[in-house]
């Protein structure tokens, strides 16, 4: 029971809370082009689940005959992603999974695209959400999550990069977010062209802002090494702008932050956390 009360009146009221499901699958095709410690890794990541989480994790690559053996189902062709869907539900299901990992880019495992109506706005949103909206009422089901781990094309080195960090985050007890920075064109205009407010009054630290440029990695760039060492000493980097798979950049689509620059980051000292 919460219970909540001012002067005049009391309200009580009965919450409910159900536990995740404990078992996590991950989905990906055969399209996907393993490295030779690939798999070493991902039994590393299961096996670190389990023994730090308690969970357990299901590897299928739905398009092959391992998996219609295993499950029934099997994925005919790779590039449609209304195929996947049905197929990711019922193996799912019949698990117990109700915590999904996409392993692989999109030339892997597709990204839905639907047409959505919201009020006045029509258009086409891709967003993985969709493989966990079951019911097709555009709103993710209650209780499902579904994530990926992306690399280019059908390449899996970062793929395999990522579960190696999810390997480290589980050997030290997960990530910290207390050292934050965050990126912008201009931090404290109003959204959507910038953070607005990005503090409020019970907030025991207000995380730094700075705008870009001067920092990043741009022509008009100027501060590209105090960039690298921000990065490398906070815990949480947020970048405000576009994202896709090899990097962010503003508005105007000029890069701010990019893979190609990562050897320039120190990532031991906090193992940041990029959104």
């Amino acid at each position: 029971n919460v219970c909540s009360s001012d002067l005049d009146s009391r309200k009580t009221v009965n919450v409910s809370l159900n536990a995740r499901s404990s078992h996590v699958l991950l989905v990906t095709a055969s399209l996907l082009s393993k490295t030779t410690t690939f798999d070493e890794t991902l039994d590393a990541y299961m096996d670190i689940l389990a023994a730090e989480a308690g969970y357990t994790a299901t590897y299928v690559e739905v398009d092959t005959i391992d998996c219609r053996n295993r499950f029934g189902v099997q994925v005919m062709d790779p590039s449609d992603w209304l195929e996947y869907k049905p197929i990711i539900r019922d193996i799912a299901i019949s698990l117990g999974a109700r915590t999904i990992i996409l392993l692989g880019g999109e030339e892997v495992v597709p990204r839905p695209t639907q047409l959505v109506w919201a009020g006045d706005y029509i258009g086409m949103v891709p967003t993985d959400a969709w493989y966990v909206d079951m019911d097709d009422d555009q709103v993710v089901d209650s209780g499902w999550v579904v994530s990926r781990m992306p690399d280019v094309s059908t390449n899996s080195e970062a793929v395999e990069a990522a579960l190696q960090s999810a390997i480290d985050l589980h050997a030290v007890g997960g990530y910290g977010m207390s050292q934050e920075v965050r990126f912008s064109r201009d931090c404290w205009a109003p959204a959507p062209i910038g953070l607005g407010d990005a503090c409020s009054e019970d907030d025991p630290q207000c995380g730094t802002c700075y705008a870009t440029p001067p920092y990043g990695v741009c022509d008009t760039c100027d501060m590209q090494v105090e960039l690298f060492d921000l990065i490398s000493n906070h815990a949480y980097i947020y970048f405000t702008g576009h994202g896709s798979p090899t990097g962010f950049s503003n508005n105007d689509r000029e890069p701010l932050f990019n893979i190609d620059y990562m050897d320039e980051v120190d990532l031991e000292a906090y193992h940041p956390l990029i959104m």
